[in-house]
């Protein structure tokens, strides 16, 4: 048997701690190898002094992001662009299928909405009750109506002043109609 065997041996081996700690340091047991350190195959262990950073954000960094937000949204939050619930829970999908893909920056750029608002959209848990939902989609579906009843009118009025379009009056209480010259 070498040298080097007997030594991992015996440093394998589990050496009694002493129970009593007001016994002084010559008393402890010392270190086999003080002056040299063989390469050991076990990982150390961290520090017992540092600590993992926490998880949840301190207080401090919490008042930090509500002041840069408060900075960079003095009337408060009112994205120019907003999208449908369901496009809402499609950007949740795609990030959840593969965060590592669709960043915050990817998806803001896909769904073509400010990252701040993909980060709002991603953090939000809320889920509407049946009749919410039901009240939501009739108000997406109001705004749509109103959104084309503008474009196709501002198409027809620019038709008419371009000369593409006439107004046929009937000369009744019947609203006119547009013909195409």
């Amino acid at each position: 048997m070498s040298i080097c065997s007997c030594l991992l041996r015996a440093m394998s081996t589990k050496v009694p701690r002493p129970t009593n700690w007001r016994t002084s340091p010559s008393d402890a047991p010392q270190p086999l190898l003080a002056s040299r350190s063989l390469p050991s195959t076990r990982s150390r262990a961290p520090a017992p002094d540092r600590r993992p950073p926490p998880q949840t954000p301190t207080p401090y960094e919490y008042n930090q992001h509500r002041l840069a937000l408060r900075k960079a949204f003095p009337q408060g939050w009112s994205p120019p662009r907003k999208i449908s619930r369901d496009a809402m829970d499609g950007l949740r999908m795609l990030h959840n299928h593969s965060p590592e893909i669709f960043t915050t920056p990817v998806l803001a750029e896909r769904f073509k909405i400010s990252p701040e608002a993909v980060r709002r959209i991603l953090k939000s848990r809320w889920v509407p009750s049946k009749e919410r939902k039901e009240e939501l989609k009739m108000m997406d579906e109001a705004r749509k109506v109103e959104r084309r009843r503008k474009r196709v009118g501002k198409e027809w009025t620019e038709g008419v002043d371009k000369g593409l379009l006439k107004y046929k009056c009937t000369g009744s209480d019947a609203e006119d109609e547009l013909q195409l010259t």
